[in-house]
């Protein structure tokens, strides 16, 4: 029997396990890179022949003198088959800023239909028949 004041040792949490002093267990460089890699696994299930071989990075910001071109956002490297996002411009662009939780997911999305269309010489429309952009 339970006295008034104690509680059952199977009580369920009340709070968070990292509590107010630490550091949240998932932070935005971990949401991005998920985000990024659950919507190109999404696509590599759509087009399999055109992209079994084509990996994904996640990188801060580009650097010049690796990735050329005028696109802040993402690289495109052909010959290596890699497409590489660039977290950084992704995240602090002013659509990004002032956005919530779902409407942030969707612009990772647009960025990633974006690149992956680049990659296969389409555009992001014909990718997904779920998705019109």
């Amino acid at each position: 029997m339970l006295r008034s004041g104690h509680h059952s040792r199977h009580r369920e949490l009340r709070s968070p396990v990292n509590g107010p002093d630490l550091p949240p267990t998932e932070d935005r460089v971990t949401v991005f890179a998920d985000q990024v890699q659950d919507i190109s696994e999404y696509l590599v299930g759509l087009w399999p022949d055109e992209l079994k071989h084509v990996r994904v990075a996640i990188d801060g910001i580009p650097d010049p003198r690796r990735f050329g071109g005028d696109n802040p956002y993402w690289s495109i490297l052909p010959d290596e088959a890699l497409l590489v996002f660039h977290r950084l411009p992704i995240q602090r662009s002013a659509a990004m800023r002032r956005a919530d939780p779902e409407t942030q997911q969707m612009l990772i999305e647009y960025h990633v239909y974006r690149a992956f269309a680049a990659y296969l010489g389409r555009e992001p429309w014909e990718l997904s028949p779920r998705h019109r952009f």
